[in-house]
């Protein structure tokens, strides 16, 4: 399948550190993306990428070619909604999913919140963008990781906690929570892995991991992307079943119960069932 064809403006690309704008690519196949000016998802073959920017901050959006050019567009308020969405404590529109790592066992939690890439103000420098998504991972406790996932080994944090429900699973933090459902065939599986390794699990978060694309780009988000994770205490895990097998007894036979023995040779009857004369 090919991918969706990202317009980039001259203006666009000077202002857009090159770094901002590869991860924009990677996200502008998600079928989550939202269009900057209508709200409604990008389809199609196209997308345009466009800067909505105020006196304290800029964030990079999406649109659809007939409701904006690629360009740079003058919007107040854009620092306040990016730190509502962040901070909203019904949580943050996120695409999850679990995972299970093959070589070393550990039970894994993919987010990839449904956010903004937020951009320095004009004539700022690039070490001064607060990025939403680090903002995001901060809150939770995450730190930046590097390298491949079979490999990384992040310190483990208090700052979230997981508990497993009867439909998935739900990570608080101090300003609210994230609902991660699950299939309960996964969600077993997954907490069979969790209860193995004490308890624990390993909560990542990165931009492009594809988690609504089949195949998803985990693997190479997380090598080749910021991207941060946690060891987080799982609660409420589900206790292992246990095995109950039948006690069987040897009973003593009771003639009076025996059933009657009947004549190898077929229309024949054994001597037990002769009438008697």
């Amino acid at each position: 399948m090919s991918r969706r064809q990202l317009h980039v403006a001259a203006e666009v690309a000077q202002a857009m550190p090159a770094a901002y704008l590869a991860q924009l690519q990677a996200v502008v196949d998600d079928p989550d993306n939202r269009c900057a000016r209508c709200g409604g998802p990008i389809t199609g073959a196209s997308a345009e990428a466009v800067i909505l920017c105020d006196e304290n901050v800029s964030t990079v959006r999406l649109a659809h070619p007939k409701c904006a050019r690629s360009g740079v567009y003058q919007a107040s308020g854009m620092r306040a909604a990016v730190t509502a969405r962040i901070t909203d404590p019904e949580g943050t529109d996120i695409n999850t999913t679990l995972g299970r790592r093959q070589l070393t066992p550990r039970a894994l939690v993919f987010l990839e919140p449904i956010m903004l890439l937020s951009l320095a103000p004009s004539g700022g420098q690039l070490a001064d963008v607060e990025d939403p998504l680090a903002v995001y991972a901060t809150q939770r406790g995450l730190e930046p990781i590097t390298g491949q996932l079979d490999q990384i080994t992040p310190e483990p944090t208090t700052t979230s906690r997981l508990h497993v429900e009867s439909d998935g699973l739900v990570l608080t933090n101090p300003l609210g929570q994230d609902t991660i459902p699950a299939d309960p065939d996964v969600l077993a599986d997954w907490c069979t892995t969790a209860r193995d390794d004490h308890h624990t699990a390993i909560v990542i978060t990165a931009r492009g991991l594809g988690l609504t694309q089949q195949p998803t780009t985990i693997e190479e988000a997380i090598a080749t992307r910021p991207a941060w994770a946690a060891q987080i205490n799982v609660h409420g895990l589900p206790q292992p079943r246990r095995r109950w097998w039948p006690r069987i007894t040897k009973k003593t036979p009771d003639p009076a119960r025996e059933p009657r023995q009947v004549s190898e040779s077929p229309g024949r009857m054994s001597a037990h069932d002769r009438p008697r004369s």
